[in-house]
């Protein structure tokens, strides 16, 4: 059986899902040597906080520091030397798959130094993976997690626009560097989503050929084989056993029969059956991805000790994987923890500053805690607003919680104060002058009479507002002085505007 021979695959569309289901990103990296004898379902720890977790200098970032500050040098030799060590088989083909892991970020900041890099050093077989990584991670982005009927084709086109690039930036870089298994993920990618059969393949199969054995490639083919994807359980085991005989090394990966079903669980919402099978293929092998699944469906079940228990340990053997980050910062805010939760999701934002989901889940938690700062809700804000770029979900509810937010942000004693400053700021937003108009009005006092002047004068002299609503401004501030019993209280001098 070859290794790469998936005939009945059909074509995986929503293939993101798949990867957020398998934990992909975190097992990917792989697992410590030092990790702990995986727990069962039973004797996980519950635990019960305070809790910190040590975070690290950020490999990652440090990598992306390198290129921001236009240290190429120092960047190039760092990923040369991963790759030459992988040559001379001194270390697996995942830590060079790791470190070009740095650039798989949707951070729009590094789009003109990968072109730059590109551009200045047509030799290096490092710039074009690097961006080869780049553009996969924005194609995802670009794609959304939703079922593919819920999904625009505009999506699906932006999906394949950014893994074409990514092609041929992966074709360049295995081209200047034969050896170069790292570009192998990408290019499978490429063959399942874009029906590339031809060249493509060709390449994958040769690099299958030279490291029969690398579970880089191995990992990236299994879950095309799954059920849902057109595969079946009978191909799994075919092609983990082949590997398990080749490669004696590699026994984990007969793991994936077990995770394999309990993604046919998951299908069929029976979460404790995939509870167990997540289990059992973490005594098999204890990957953080194994881990990281198990706690999303004890998560799903309410189980707030055991997915934070699983969380924790998918965190000790990846401590850059967003999604954990993402996930134990929220455990943590609902427990009382928020200063931890907001250092997490600050790490995280890090990593990758347009997250979606990292972004709404800080959001959500920030506006409907109690006794929050103002900070807090023009923070929520902010994510809802960055969220937009690559959120594929209903629209709507991204308006409607921060039009939450917002009213929450002005219900608070300077909110008068954020309006005006929003108002000003943008004075032909019709959005921001009703906001600013209804709560003056709602909130009147005589003390405010020379800003609701300043307000009429302001509207009419930039020409939004017409004659008709300067004289319906002008009543109203009339009827509120009358109403309040103003009188010699209100304020006559001159009205300033805020500029």
């Amino acid at each position: 059986m070859s290794f790469f021979d998936p005939k009945n695959v059909l074509t995986a569309l929503f293939a993101l899902v798949a990867v957020a289901w398998a934990g992909y990103a975190v097992f990917i990296h792989g697992a410590s040597n030092e990790a702990a004898k995986a727990p069962t379902a039973k004797t996980a720890a519950k635990p019960a906080g305070p809790f910190r977790f040590a975070l690290k200098p950020s490999r990652s970032l440090k990598i992306r520091k390198l290129l921001m500050d236009g240290r190429i040098d120092e960047l190039e030799a760092l990923l040369t030397g991963l790759q030459k060590r992988f040559e001379a088989d001194e270390i697996d083909d995942r830590e060079v798959d790791r470190a070009f892991g740095a650039f798989a970020t949707s951070d729009p900041a590094l789009k003109n130094p990968l072109d730059v890099w590109n551009r200045t050093r047509p030799n290096s077989f490092a710039a074009p993976l690097a961006r080869a990584r780049y553009f996969r991670t924005l194609a995802w982005k670009a794609r959304g997690v939703a079922i593919a009927a819920a999904t625009p084709k505009e999506r699906f086109e932006a999906m394949r626009t950014y893994l074409r690039r990514a092609r041929a930036d992966a074709v360049r870089a295995l081209d200047l560097r034969p050896r170069l298994t790292a570009a192998a993920p990408t290019m499978i990618q490429v063959v399942y989503h874009l029906r590339d059969e031809g060249v493509i393949r060709e390449r994958i199969t040769h690099l299958q050929k030279q490291y029969p054995c690398s579970m880089l490639m191995h990992w990236q083919v299994l879950p095309y084989l799954q059920p849902r994807w057109g595969g079946s359980l009978k191909q799994i085991d075919e092609y983990t056993a082949t590997v398990a005989r080749r490669c004696p090394k590699h026994k984990e990966v007969l793991s994936y029969r077990e995770i394999a079903r309990a993604y046919i669980d998951i299908d069929r919402n029976d979460r404790r059956s995939a509870i167990r099978r997540f289990t059992a293929a973490l005594r098999q092998n204890p990957w953080p991805g194994y881990y990281y699944s198990r706690a999303m469906q004890y998560a799903a079940l309410k189980e707030r000790n055991e997915a934070l228990s699983d969380f924790a340990r998918a965190f000790a053997l990846n401590p850059e994987h967003t999604g954990v980050l993402n996930e134990i910062a929220s455990i943590l805010f609902t427990r009382g923890q928020k200063e931890e939760a907001m250092r997490l999701w600050q790490r995280a934002l890090a990593l990758d500053p347009y997250d979606p989901d990292t972004l709404i889940d800080r959001a959500i938690h920030l506006i409907y805690a109690d006794n929050n700062p103002a900070a807090w809700y023009e923070m929520a804000i902010a994510d809802l607003d960055k969220a937009k770029r690559y959120f594929a979900g209903d629209m709507q509810k991204l308006y409607n919680l921060r039009s939450t937010a917002h009213q929450r942000r002005v219900s608070l004693k300077d909110g008068i104060a954020v309006l005006r400053r929003d108002y000003y700021a943008n004075p032909r937003n019709e959005a921001a002058f009703v906001y600013y108009e209804t709560h003056l009005t709602a909130r009147f006092r005589c003390s405010r009479a020379d800003e609701f002047r300043a307000l009429i004068k302001h509207c009419a002299k930039h020409g939004h507002c017409n004659g008709t609503k300067v004289y319906m401004l002008t009543v109203t501030l009339e009827r509120l002085l009358k109403r309040k019993h103003c009188g010699s209280k209100a304020s006559t001098a001159k009205p300033q505007e805020i500029q």
